[in-house]
C-alpha cells in the first residue's frame, strides 16, 4: 500500500494528497492506460497466473497494513481498490511495463479507528461478501487474499478467529433475510458503554 499525504488545511477542511495515476479520467491518454480499478482488472483478467496472484496478494497485504494501523475501512470492495502500473508520469513506458502494479485503497468515507479484532473481522467479512458477489466462483482467489492478509497482519490470529464467528452470525442472519452482518457503529458502541440512567 503506497499513499502520500501532502497537506491538511483545517481552515477550509481540504486534504491534499497524491493523485493516483489512472484513478480519474486524465487529459493524457497515457494516464488512462496506466491505472485501472481492481474490480475491472479482475473481471477482465486474461493474463498470467503469477501476475494475478501478485494482485490478489497485494489486496490482502494492503488491507493488513491498514488494519495494523488500527484503521477499519468500512467498505472493502474491489471497486475501492485501484491498481496503478507505475508511480510517476515521467517514467519510461518500456520500463513501466516491467514494474509490478501498485495497489491503492480508496474511499475511506466509512472508516474509523478501532483496535478491536471483531471490527477488523467484519471488515474482512464485508470484503468476502462483496468479492464473491462481484467475482463468482472466485473462492480460490479469496483464499490467496486472506493468506496474504494473515502473512502481513500483526493481529491475524485474533482477527481470523473472530472472522469465523462473524461468518456464523452472518449465515444465520442471511437465513432470516438480512443481507449482511454489520458490527455496531462507533456511536452505538459508545452508547453501550454509558451507565444506565435507571
Amino acid at each position: 500500500l503506497e499513499y502520500f499525504f501532502f497537506f491538511n488545511d483545517t481552515a477550509t477542511t481540504e486534504i491534499y494528497t497524491e493523485q493516483i495515476v489512472g484513478s480519474v479520467r486524465c487529459v493524457q491518454e497515457t494516464d488512462i492506460k496506466h491505472g485501472i480499478q481492481c474490480k475491472q482488472k479482475l473481471i477482465d483478467w486474461n493474463g498470467k497466473a503469477e501476475d494475478l496472484e501478485f494482485i490478489l496478494k497485494s489486496v490482502g497485504a494492503s488491507i493488513a497494513r491498514v488494519h495494523n494501523a488500527d484503521i477499519i475501512h468500512g467498505d472493502l470492495t474491489t471497486s475501492n481498490m485501484v491498481l496503478s502500473e507505475h508511480k510517476y508520469d515521467d517514467i519510461n513506458f518500456e520500463i513501466a511495463k516491467k514494474i509490478k502494479p501498485i495497489m491503492y485503497l480508496i474511499d475511506f468515507g466509512l472508516s474509523y479507528v478501532s483496535t478491536n479484532p471483531e471490527d477488523k473481522a467484519v471488515d474482512l467479512y464485508v470484503l468476502e461478501r462483496a468479492f464473491l458477489s462481484t467475482h463468482p466462483d472466485s473462492e480460490a482467489w479469496l483464499d490467496i487474499v486472506l493468506k496474504s492478509y494473515q502473512d502481513h497482519c500483526k493481529s491475524a490470529d485474533a482477527v481470523m478467529k473472530r472472522l469465523e464467528d462473524v461468518r456464523r452470525r452472518g449465515r444465520k442472519r442471511l437465513a432470516f433475510g438480512c443481507l449482511l452482518y454489520t458490527s455496531p457503529s462507533p456511536r452505538d458502541r459508545q452508547k453501550s458503554r454509558m451507565p444506565s440512567s435507571a
